[in-house]
């Protein structure tokens, strides 16, 4: 009986902490994603004010070499 007990509260304590590093992640990417799109608000106009061409705002595709 004392061992279900033990491995019952080390199961519980285990999914807390899981739950604990999926939260902090979570706000951790919720933070970044703020975080760049205030970066890309920042960069809608040059500094002259002029709007920039939206042709410049995609990204630049990659390519995969596999020798």
């Amino acid at each position: 009986m004392f061992l279900i007990a033990k491995i019952v509260r080390g199961r519980r304590l285990l999914h807390e902490l899981e739950k604990q590093e999926k939260d902090e992640h979570l706000a951790a990417d919720a933070a970044a994603q703020s975080n760049a799109q205030a970066n890309w608000k920042g960069n809608e106009s040059s500094p002259t004010g002029e709007e920039r061409d939206p042709s410049q705002y995609r990204p630049k595709r990659r390519y995969v070499v596999f020798s």
